[in-house]
Order: C-alpha cells, then sequence, then structure tokens
C-alpha cells in the first residue's frame, strides 16, 4: 500500500476509504444483530413474565 501511496495517492485513498466503508458496514451489521439478540431477550422474558406457555421464537436477524 505504501507503494500506491507513492505512485498514486487518490487510488490509495480510494482504496482505504472502501475498507472504511466496508468496515463501518460490517460494526453497523454488528449492532443490528446484537439488537435482534436482545430484543428477543426482552421478547421472551416478558412473554413468560406475563404466563405464556410457549413463546416464539425470536426473529432470525437478517444478513
Amino acid at each position: 500500500m505504501a507503494q500506491i501511496g507513492v505512485d498514486d495517492p487518490a487510488r490509495l485513498a480510494e482504496m482505504l476509504s472502501r475498507l472504511l466503508a466496508k468496515e463501518r458496514e460490517r460494526a453497523r451489521q454488528s449492532r443490528a444483530d446484537f439488537a435482534a439478540q436482545v430484543d428477543g431477550i426482552v421478547r421472551q422474558e416478558t412473554l413468560r413474565e406475563a404466563g405464556a406457555d410457549d413463546p416464539s421464537p425470536p426473529p432470525t436477524p437478517r444478513r
């Protein structure tokens, strides 16, 4: 990458920008997956406390 930066700084900037965008998307997806898991757990606990016999499983997070 260092050589790319010397030869074509604009190309290096584009590459780094794409890498950062991919990492941000992965982080966003991880947060969404975690939130879905927490929501499912809270939903199950709420149903259990309300006396539901067989709470349905939480929704599967999209990937």
